[in-house]
Formats: structure tokens, C-alpha cells, sequence
């Protein structure tokens, strides 16, 4: 009776053990959900905020896109510092 009782017991044990929780569903503090992002100004204040700083980057408009491209364009650069740059090297042969 007792050894009955004692495989019941881990079978039960085990069936809990094995189940998938899908009641204990907790977001990570560092992610917020789309459906919540967007549910209020804050939300899309804070994503517009997100592309301004990927934005201020040196690749792109921090540099390439304001003064950093440009400049090789209009010949305004030292030919020195264009061979550490290929990119720019490239555009000071046309």
C-alpha cells in the first residue's frame, strides 16, 4: 500500500514537473510590450526618442549624412586622413 502510494506520488510529482507554465508568465524588466508601448503618448514619445539616439550615431547623421561624407564630396578634407577611411577614400577619386 505504501509503495502504491509512493508511485502515485511521483508520478504526480513528475507530471507537475514536466507541464509547460504557462500561468507564470513574467516579462523581463528591461523589455516593454508592444500592446503596452503603444497604449499611451509616453510610449511613442519614448520609441521616437529610441531612432533619435540610433540616429546621433557617427554612421549615419551624427557624421556620414551632415558633415563627414559631405566634406569628401565638396573636396573640403586632408589627404592624409583619407586613407584611414576607405569608404571616404573611395569618394575623393570621383
Amino acid at each position: 500500500m505504501i509503495n502504491k502510494k509512493k508511485n502515485i506520488l511521483c508520478s504526480l510529482l513528475t507530471l507537475l514537473l514536466m507541464s509547460s507554465c504557462n500561468w507564470l508568465e513574467v516579462s523581463p524588466s528591461n523589455e516593454v510590450n508592444a500592446d503596452d508601448m503603444y497604449s499611451n503618448g509616453d510610449g511613442y514619445r519614448n520609441a521616437l526618442n529610441g531612432l533619435y539616439l540610433q540616429l546621433s550615431g557617427s554612421t549615419l547623421y551624427g557624421k556620414n549624412m551632415s558633415w563627414g561624407f559631405i566634406e569628401v564630396l565638396g573636396q573640403q578634407y586632408l589627404t592624409e586622413k583619407m586613407k584611414a577611411t576607405e569608404v571616404y577614400a573611395k569618394a575623393a577619386s570621383i
